[in-house]
């Protein structure tokens, strides 16, 4: 008899440590079983936090206040309330508390935003629950982990259990937003530390993006006058008239000056309007643009019908620069180029203000395969990179095979007709750092 005991003994010790062994916490860490925290103890601890009454003589006391109360319905756990907590599990009872106190604080738009574009696994959890995973997400309760440098998604792991140390940290949030972790208008986390040294011309900084991509100089930067002083520091050079940084964009928008984008065709609108209408679609035809322009093959260019098509798609739609769109393809062809991406990024917090015209900055990590020259021709057209109407690539220390990172601002479009690429100009980073 006392084998058998010993054996069931070390039976269940294996046990615990294979379920402590496959659970993690939210970040990553390996649980114990006792420190899994149960449906109905969360509860608890939500309930107590948001002082609604209990009636300790009830059955299940605080399950039945937070039905009473609706932070939960009889759908969220059924009878399983003594399930260990998983992240979709808190995430459901969070934003329902978070509503109760708040009110609803995440629009429609960003839910949408959330579900299609930031969430990796968002098809893990069932379609009931994942606006629920959106808000909370948003809200800066649960944020999962990054898929990667310069990635705009993460991943949620919503079954992963939840321990009691996170249990109140989530409380601890639920109380003190301040406490929460910082997201951005579109779903992206915001980070806080480590910052580039230009981080005050940015509205944020994205936790996915290094400070690489944040720490060079803007176009009015590098200008000088005649007396060899900085532009954008002079008198005659003013921000909110020549240029404007990107964390003052939504100033310089507010604005009273016109612009030329219309909703109507005939309509002509305010800077504001034209920002906020057009800040979203600037990035993805930029991006887009990115990725026809450094995934080149001479060999099919030439037949490329869906390249073509796209790139005409993406920049202004104009004779002109279709013309150098084709000038560019023969040169590409004459001088074999292989160019090609595996990461292309820009964000809304890069776009700033110049002389006119809106402009967004740009990550690309790429590699020239094949290329006889990367000179220019007479007439400006580079046989490596298609830049618009007046854009061109001036390329250094180019090895072939090698993987490059390229830091670029693009210039886009005001018109209606399409939001598309005005030009950009490939300059191996000109311009690093030089304010004092």
């Amino acid at each position: 008899m006392n084998n058998i005991k010993q054996h069931f003994s070390h039976f269940l010790i294996l046990l615990i440590l294979f379920i402590s062994m496959i659970i993690g916490s939210n970040k990553g860490v390996i649980l114990r079983a006792a420190d899994i925290i149960s449906r109905e103890e969360f509860l608890e601890m939500i309930i107590e936090a948001l002082g609604i009454q209990v009636d300790l003589k009830s059955e299940h006391p605080y399950y039945m206040a937070a039905l009473k109360q609706k932070i939960i319905t009889k759908e969220t756990f059924g009878e399983n309330y003594q399930k260990p907590l998983s992240k979709s599990d808190a995430a459901v009872v969070l934003v329902r508390a978070d509503e109760y106190l708040y009110g609803k604080t995440v629009t429609d738009k960003q839910i949408e935003q959330i579900i299609n574009f930031r969430i990796s696994d968002i098809d893990k959890v069932s379609k009931a629950r994942r606006s629920y995973i959106a808000r909370c997400y948003q809200l800066g309760y649960l944020i999962g982990h990054s898929d990667g440098t310069y990635m705009k998604t993460r991943t949620f792991q919503p079954s992963q259990k939840i321990s009691m140390s996170t249990a109140k940290l989530l409380v601890e949030r639920l109380l003190d937003i301040s406490k929460r972790e910082r997201m951005s208008e579109d779903g992206q986390l915001i980070r806080t530390t480590n910052l580039p040294r230009y981080a005050n011309k940015y509205e944020y900084i994205l936790e996915s993006f290094p400070n690489e991509y944040y720490d060079w100089d803007f176009y009015f930067m590098g200008l000088e006058n005649h007396e060899g002083e900085k532009a954008y520091l002079t008198e005659n050079f003013k921000e909110f008239v020549e240029w404007c940084y990107p964390k003052n964009i939504k100033q310089y928008s507010s604005s009273t000056k016109r612009n030329y984008f219309n909703i109507d065709k005939n309509e002509i609108v305010y800077d504001k309007e034209l920002y906020e209408n057009c800040k979203e679609q600037w990035v993805k035809n930029v991006e887009r643009y990115l990725q026809l322009a450094f995934n080149v093959d001479y060999r099919t260019l030439k037949t490329d019908k869906k390249w073509f098509e796209e790139m005409e798609r993406v920049v202004i739609p104009d004779k002109t620069y279709i013309k150098k769109l084709n000038k560019y393809i023969d040169a590409a062809i004459k001088n074999k180029t292989i160019i090609e991406c595996d990461k292309v990024a820009a964000d809304v917090s890069g776009i700033y203000y110049y002389m006119g015209q809106y402009v967004v900055r740009c990550y690309v990590h790429y590699r020239i395969n094949s290329a006889l020259s990367i000179e220019r021709s007479e007439d400006f057209i580079s046989p490596i990179l298609y830049g618009g109407h007046l854009g061109t690539a001036i390329l250094e220390n180019y090895k072939e095979g090698e993987w490059r990172d390229g830091y670029f601002d693009v210039e886009v479009s005001k018109f209606a007709e399409n939001l598309g690429v005005e030009y950009c100009n490939f300059f191996d980073l000109l311009y690093v750092c030089t304010e004092e």
